[in-house]
């Protein structure tokens, strides 16, 4: 009975290494780096020398998105050059509101010299970026902000970097529906991870300081 027990233990385990190992190669979405991106869009601004991919099916704005009206967090003023948008129908039956990367450019001389720290519009409070990240080959602050209603809640990952002594802002902002609240009360929560992940995909596709030919 003692051995049939222990090939029950074993015969369990092998299934459950199979399964992690299946999903680790078949299913778990791919790093940006292992996909393919031949498929993908590419948006280039000259004036600037950026450069950005996003798969097709995404929604791609000049300046602000039309969905919402998001933050920018510069110490002085910045200016919008393109939002990305997850489709609307990325996550159907859940609290999905929106999924959005977007691009902006500090308008004010001595842009770089702040660009470790962040502010939120409309307040002077000013915030020290003491994260770092390199994408892709480019040295970024980082920091976090949120803010809520009633019936929504916003969440944003901030991306400062500096180039041609001038800070670039790239904010993920996943914006999703209070399960609480009564008009939600037959959707199920989506899966956030998964949708930072793609915005971060889109992310690490990013190049500062190219010169293109329009």
């Amino acid at each position: 009975m003692k051995k049939i027990h222990i090939i029950l233990i074993v015969v369990f385990a092998i299934i459950l290494i199979a399964g992690a190992l299946t999903y680790f190669f078949f299913f778990k979405p791919k790093p940006v780096s292992q996909q393919d991106l031949s498929a993908w869009q590419t948006y280039r601004n000259s004036t600037y020398g950026i450069s950005v991919k996003y798969p097709a099916d995404y929604i791609f704005y000049n300046g602000q998105g039309q969905s919402f009206v998001m933050d920018e967090f510069f110490v002085g003023i910045g200016k919008p050059l393109f939002t990305i948008e997850l489709p609307e129908n990325s996550y159907p039956g859940t609290n999905y509101y929106g999924a959005f990367f977007m691009l902006s450019v500090g308008q004010e001389e001595g842009s770089a010299a702040n660009c470790n720290k962040s502010q939120r519009s409309g307040t002077t409070d000013i915030v020290d970026l003491t994260g770092t990240q390199n994408i892709n080959g480019i040295n970024f602050f980082l920091g976090e902000a949120d803010g809520a209603t009633t019936e929504a809640s916003v969440q944003t990952k901030i991306y400062h970097t500096v180039s041609n002594n001038i800070c670039y802002e790239a904010t993920l902002t996943i914006v999703s529906g209070n399960l609480d609240n009564n008009l939600q009360s037959t959707a199920k929560k989506f899966n956030e991870e998964d949708a930072w992940n793609k915005l971060k995909d889109v992310l690490g596709t990013i190049s500062f300081n190219n010169i293109y030919n329009n």
